[in-house]
């Protein structure tokens, strides 16, 4: 029999994260993790954040972020902890998490299956490990993928992403990755649509990408050269800021994203949104925007059109964003996950004892 690290559960805990992708790669796990480290600690609990991406020394962070360390010291950190989030579960990293006997809590970006939507051998395998494990998904659209599961929405930063009723000079904003999957070819073919009907509005693409010189080539040849501006990547302030500026914000993914948290935080940012209907990202914004089949750029267009025609869109589909919100903040989420860590370990040192 062992002990938890700690001698008392009720006032804090040292929580071990592993997050297999962190800054300064974007993205939405990384988002998360960050997120939530920042918030346990804002709690009074220990985090000690563990990662395979390298990164520059010095790291700012209100906790130790510890790159590429050895699967010994892995173990030990382990150990020493009271409860290990993993996001997500990685079957190069879960081996010395098992071994270690503390509990663990696994948050799973994806469905367990591969692109052809079937499940490959590592997914059946995932599917057997983590029975061993408490399981959080973001959403229902996750939530129907892996069953038996918790549903615990993904957080925005609230201190970060908020509105208040500043002017909003740009017209549609698009966040995020350059590459096919993010549906940015979709985009591009419906603006040109738009166009028709709403002359000389202007579409700010924000985001960095494999398929870059690709989306730049076909902007060219749909002559969007006067109407798109692709500015790189963004973080913090600086994309807080620039959503704050923009009047509609389109997510327009061709597969079925998980959950999308660049969606709530155009939606806090006072954007009026359009995301593709099928996957997750109609979790994250709720009854809050506009909605099209993923992939129909005709049907893009003509949301673009409706937003960008009538002014009183944005304050009809805004109408109780803020409680929607308020159940996203990173606050509310991270005293959720807490929840679920704290009960899974008193669990198991009670069944220890």
């Amino acid at each position: 029999m062992f002990a938890l690290a700690s001698n008392s559960l009720e006032n804090s805990m040292k929580i071990a994260i592993f997050s297999s992708s962190f800054s300064p790669a974007v993205g939405g796990m990384e988002t998360l993790s960050e997120t939530l480290a920042v918030e346990f600690v804002r709690a009074g609990h220990g985090v000690k954040l563990i990662t395979d991406t390298a990164g520059e020394e010095g790291d700012r962070y209100p906790f130790p972020v510890l790159r590429q360390i050895t699967s010994g010291r892995r173990f030990s950190i382990y150990r020493q902890s009271d409860v290990i989030l993993s996001l997500p579960l990685s079957l190069r990293r879960v081996t010395e998490q098992l071994l270690s006997h503390r509990p663990i809590v696994v948050h799973h970006p994806n469905p367990l299956v591969g692109r052809n939507g079937r499940p490959g051998l590592n997914h059946l395998v995932k599917q057997i490990i983590r029975r061993r494990m408490i399981n959080v998904v973001p959403g229902q659209y996750m939530a129907r993928s892996i069953q038996r599961s918790i549903i615990i929405p993904n957080p925005y930063n609230h201190h970060l992403f908020e509105y208040h009723g500043e002017d909003k000079p740009g017209d549609v904003l698009f966040v995020g990755r350059l590459a096919t999957v993010k549906g940015v070819d979709t985009l591009l073919r419906a603006i040109r649509k738009a166009l028709e009907a709403v002359p000389n509005f202007r579409t700010t693409i924000v985001g960095e990408g494999p398929e870059r010189e690709r989306f730049l080539s076909l902007s060219q040849q749909l002559q969007l050269g006067n109407f798109v501006t692709f500015v790189g990547a963004m973080r913090g302030q600086e994309l807080a800021s620039t959503m704050r500026q923009h009047r509609v914000m389109v997510v327009p993914s061709l597969y079925q994203e998980p959950f999308g948290i660049v969606a709530l935080e155009g939606l806090a940012s006072g954007c009026l949104m359009i995301v593709s209907q099928r996957g997750g990202l109609v979790d994250a914004v709720g009854p809050h925007a506009l909605t099209f089949e993923n992939g129909n750029a005709e049907q893009l267009a003509d949301r673009l059109i409706r937003a960008l025609r009538d002014p009183g869109l944005t304050e009809t589909l805004l109408k109780g964003s803020q409680h929607h919100l308020h159940l996203h903040r990173a606050d509310t989420i991270a005293a959720r996950y807490l929840e679920a860590m704290k009960s899974t370990a008193t669990n198991t040192a009670n069944s220890l004892q």
